[in-house]
């Protein structure tokens, strides 16, 4: 078994780098992204982090539909040890906005939809990154392998807000060693691709 999910996420991914991963509709065709291409955003992703100076321990909040762009930033967030935040994509503006507030988060990758949303929510809008423009926004970034943060197995790898009965936001943290302890090797293909 793997050590962290981070080398879990790069050892079975470059093992099936050339076999679809993830299919998406993207309008009103089909989008295709394989594990190599889900490793290569990942590097990007992280160079990214570096670049905006995100990294162990800084929180991280993903908004929108779940897509390959999604899993390579959180990969990307995961070889950084930065902390993601999902955010349920049908969350309310202002819900996710009082959780990136509370969390201090230091990025908001998003839809574009949530992009627009963001704009009239509390206070100055974080730095976004929205995952439509995925490609546009980190193709300038090398897609080389990127030097895996220290990440223990008590480290937290995610925190999971819901909303309370008084409509207060409240969030538990999911650590390393659970996520590292869920995982399994990758069954062969049987036709079904997860879509996503």
């Amino acid at each position: 078994m793997a050590e962290s999910l981070a080398e879990f996420f790069l050892a079975n991914f470059r093992a099936h780098r050339n076999e679809p991963a993830y299919g998406q509709r993207c309008g009103y065709r089909m989008e295709w992204w394989s594990y190599g291409q889900v490793v290569d955003g990942a590097f990007r992703f992280a160079r990214e982090l570096e670049a905006r100076a995100i990294g162990k321990g800084d929180r991280v909040m993903f908004w929108g539909e779940n897509c390959a762009q999604w899993v390579a930033a959180f990969f990307g967030c995961a070889l950084r040890g930065a902390i993601v935040v999902p955010m349920d994509n049908g969350a309310s503006a202002d819900f996710a906005t009082r959780v990136l507030c509370r969390v201090e988060g230091k990025l908001l990758v998003c839809s574009k939809r949530h992009a627009h949303g963001q704009a009239g929510g509390i206070g100055p809008a974080p730095p976004t990154l929205v995952l439509e423009d995925f490609a546009q926004e980190l193709g300038h970034h090398s897609r080389l392998p990127v030097p895996n943060a220290a990440v223990g197995r008590d480290d937290i790898l995610q925190i999971v807000f819901y909303i309370r009965h008084d409509s207060r936001p409240q969030g538990g943290g999911d650590h390393a060693r659970q996520c590292a302890g869920q995982h399994r090797a990758f069954p062969a293909a049987d036709g079904c691709l997860p879509q996503v």
